[in-house]
């Protein structure tokens, strides 16, 4: 079901309104979830998009901002995430 219900947006110092007419997630489930992805999805998703999903493919973790790097370190002690000895971080099975 689309919605459209107008969202307040900050553009720096000036509030609007938009007509989110794309929003197909429904409303109590957007409630919950927010506009704004989780930054650790965030985080995934940009290796996925970067196609480190191997050793191979793997990203230098010089690539990634100071906060991506905080992630990746709590990311590697689950072992979502696989860091190699010569500094590059690709996405485990697990």
């Amino acid at each position: 079901m689309i919605q459209n219900k107008p969202q307040l947006v900050i553009e720096g110092t000036k509030t609007k309104k938009i007509l989110l007419a794309e929003d197909w997630m429904d409303p109590f489930i957007r409630e919950q979830v927010g506009h704004t992805p989780n930054p650790t999805d965030k985080l995934y998703v940009k290796l996925l998009d970067m196609n480190s999903t191997s050793e191979k493919t793997a990203t230098p973790i010089n690539e990634f901002e100071k906060a991506e790097l905080d992630m990746l370190r709590d990311a590697v002690q689950r072992e979502h995430i696989i860091v190699t000895k010569d500094l590059r971080a690709y996405l485990s099975e697990a």
